[in-house]
């Protein structure tokens, strides 16, 4: 268990990383163009966006300790899975965020036609060895938040609103693998998710006694 000056800090540093993140990663959703476009990755908005999605994730993946140091008594084996699994996604989240708003334009303007990171990782493609990457992100993150927003909820030491809207945004957001009928529930899901960020960061900056007590 942390002394109290230091779990102070990590609650300050959380809050404010959090803060931070929730509007970045759903200002990111909004203009990141279709995945499903086969010109995506020579959209103007594709680096941009990508640029808001690592930079919300490195800040959720700085934010994330601080909630779980903050309820690690309560939330069980499950809550601390959900926690180790929300955190390998978000900074898997970042690293590939990264590599898409910095290196995949380049890389898609000498590609011929494939322009587009779902073609590039294809079997066979010139990305390929790029896809179980891809995947481990999914595995990690959807069940992650999922498994850490119902278990914050559960546990009594966030609002249990902010567990709860962080765990449907995750479920909403997997509307992406669904196409261009899926991004109003996307982008929805992201808002939800971004909800469930700020109740956790207003719950972090607020002075001592800390969320450890039950008092909301």
């Amino acid at each position: 268990m942390a002394t109290r000056p230091a779990m102070q800090l990590i609650r300050l540093v959380g809050g404010l990383a959090l803060l931070a993140a929730a509007p970045l990663q759903l200002g990111a959703t909004v203009i990141d163009p279709d995945t499903f476009d086969s010109r995506s990755l020579v959209n103007p908005l594709e680096t941009p966006s990508h640029v808001l999605f690592w930079v919300a994730y490195l800040l959720i993946t700085v934010g994330l300790p601080a909630v779980h140091e903050s309820q690690a008594t309560r939330v069980g084996r499950v809550g601390a899975a959900g926690f180790l699994l929300a955190l390998a996604g978000s900074a898997l989240t970042m690293t590939i965020s990264i590599i898409v708003a910095h290196l995949l334009p380049l890389l898609a303007s000498s590609t011929g036609g494939a322009a587009n990171l779902t073609l590039l990782v294809m079997p066979g493609s010139v990305l390929a060895p790029l896809l179980p990457v891809l995947v481990l992100v999914a595995v990690t993150f959807f069940p992650g938040f999922i498994l850490l927003g119902v278990s914050t909820a559960r546990a009594g030491v966030f609002p249990s609103w902010s567990g709860w809207l962080l765990s449907a945004g995750a479920v909403a957001t997997l509307a992406a693998f669904a196409g261009p009928l899926g991004r109003p529930v996307t982008v929805a899901g992201s808002l939800l998710f971004a909800a469930g960020l700020v109740g956790f960061s207003w719950r972090l900056l607020r002075p001592y006694p800390p969320p450890e007590s039950g008092m909301n």
